[in-house]
């Protein structure tokens, strides 16, 4: 775990890192439908959360999908019998949950404007009070 300037563990950051990988993981499948490891792993390697620029480990991605299914109940499923794709089983709960479809879409929102570096200098953001 990372240092603060005053000694104290960095882990309220490295969740903050996990949550936006989870969030990633989760709007790359339901914008896709059905997607394949293979380009999951392409689509991460062009993410601007990869600031380490290394591909995503099948392991590390399975453990993002176990904890997707723990934190926000969303199942991460495999369709093994048309080439293991993935998709999100019971999509249509989500367009119908409230929160978590405000979550996702704004996450969305904000990685593809940080996503075009054109956008990313002509917009401010306000901080909104959570609660």
């Amino acid at each position: 775990m990372g240092q603060t300037r005053n000694g104290r563990s960095s882990s309220k950051n490295n969740a903050g890192v996990l949550f936006n990988r989870y969030v990633w993981l989760v709007d790359t499948i339901y914008r896709a439908g059905r997607i394949s490891f293979e380009e999951i792993n392409e689509r991460w390697l062009r993410s601007s959360l990869n600031d380490t620029g290394e591909e995503l480990p099948i392991k590390t991605f399975h453990n993002h999908k176990n904890a997707i299914q723990q934190m926000f109940d969303i199942d991460i499923a495999c369709d093994r019998r048309n080439g293991y794709v993935y998709y999100i089983e019971h999509a249509e709960d989500m367009e119908q949950s409230g929160v978590r479809t405000w979550l996702l879409n704004t996450f969305a929102v904000n990685h593809l404007i940080n996503e075009s570096h054109y956008l990313k200098r002509r917009i401010l953001f306000e901080e909104i009070p959570s609660g």
